[in-house]
């Protein structure tokens, strides 16, 4: 039953029936008059109490304070990172004027390495060129890249607006965690990769042997193991809101377990060293493709790789819930 064949005494208290004439009101009754229609025309449905003035539901709001509300966002559920979201990290990763000059130096250090390659034909070095090459690439240029495209990254992309468009897409934070992430990794890797595999080329047509050709391969394998790694630790390190700290924290994960490996291989059993530092991991995987018997260290080494990467997302997953709801926080106030 609507509120208008209601009597007055058993309309809900929110329901008022205003029945003061106008010169619009009196005209649409009259025309409903002639067709038939009983109706009092001079009715206008309001939701309010005691205020008996005539005005529009639109005006009160208008002059209103923003209403925030979370309880559609939160009852959303999220949805994982679709590869429309994680091409979006990729842009995301490679724009900027020093991450592409970063992605340069490696271009350069590449030819550099190709040219070296070519020059060491014969020589007893040559063969070493390829290792040689990625570990400098990865950890100059390489190290410049993630650092850049990780800096501050969730508070940046929350001043940008980026958390905001993709939670308005139903990505929640752990899908914006995997977009990101894997935003930075494929960069690095498809830069990395390309680089280290064209010395890598350069060193087979060189020398034209098996022991070059798997060297090339272990050269590469530890580029894109750095890749895997780097990204997702640099954004748990220096993606906070401190560049210094972000900085110290980054250099502490990678150089002080190095340092200290001296003293934590005597805590693991022999033949384990692998585990002690991410740098000595990657050194692992690239001995394990590179010569034959060497497989068992390097699947400790991607385990230990593997474990850095989930802490690392979990960290970042963490910090991003903790600056969206600091954000929602501050729109309700």
């Amino acid at each position: 039953m609507s509120a208008r064949s209601q009597a007055p005494e058993e309309r809900p208290p929110s329901v008022r029936i205003e029945v003061t004439p106008t010169q619009s009101t009196l005209a649409v009754k009259n025309a409903r008059r002639r067709h038939g229609a009983m109706d009092d025309g001079a009715t206008e449905l309001f939701f309010g109490r005691s205020d008996t003035r005539q005005r529009s539901l639109a005006r009160p709001l208008a002059h209103g304070c923003p209403v925030w509300c979370r309880g559609g966002m939160d009852g959303a559920t999220p949805q994982p990172a679709g590869p429309s979201a994680r091409a979006f990290g990729v842009w995301l990763a490679s724009r900027g004027g020093t991450v592409r000059a970063s992605l340069a130096l490696i271009a350069l250090e590449a030819i550099a390495g190709s040219v070296a390659a070519f020059i060491g034909r014969g020589r007893p070095w040559a063969e070493a060129v390829p290792a040689i090459a990625s570990a400098a690439i990865a950890w100059s240029a390489g190290v410049m890249v993630v650092f850049t495209a990780a800096l501050r990254v969730v508070h940046r992309d929350r001043d940008d607006g980026v958390l905001a468009l993709l939670r308005a897409r139903g990505i929640g934070p752990g899908g914006y965690v995997v977009a990101r992430a894997s935003g930075i990794v494929v960069v690095l890797a498809a830069a990395m990769g390309t680089g280290v595999a064209c010395i890598g080329v350069a060193a087979v047509a060189s020398a034209a042997s098996l022991s070059t050709a798997r060297a090339g391969l272990g050269a590469l394998a530890y580029a894109l193991a750095f890749a895997a790694t780097l990204g997702p630790v640099a954004m748990a390190t220096v993606g906070g809101r401190s560049r210094v700290v972000g900085y110290l924290a980054l250099l502490s994960v990678l150089a002080l377990p190095e340092v200290l490996a001296p003293w934590t291989r005597e805590l693991l059993p022999p033949g384990w060293r692998e585990l002690t530092s991410i740098p000595a991991a990657l050194d692992a995987i690239r001995r394990g493709v590179a010569r034959p018997g060497a497989f068992a260290p390097a699947a400790r080494a991607l385990v230990g790789l593997a474990g850095a990467i989930a802490l690392s997302l979990v960290v970042v997953r963490a910090r991003v819930a903790r600056v969206s709801s600091g954000r929602l926080e501050e729109g309700a106030r």
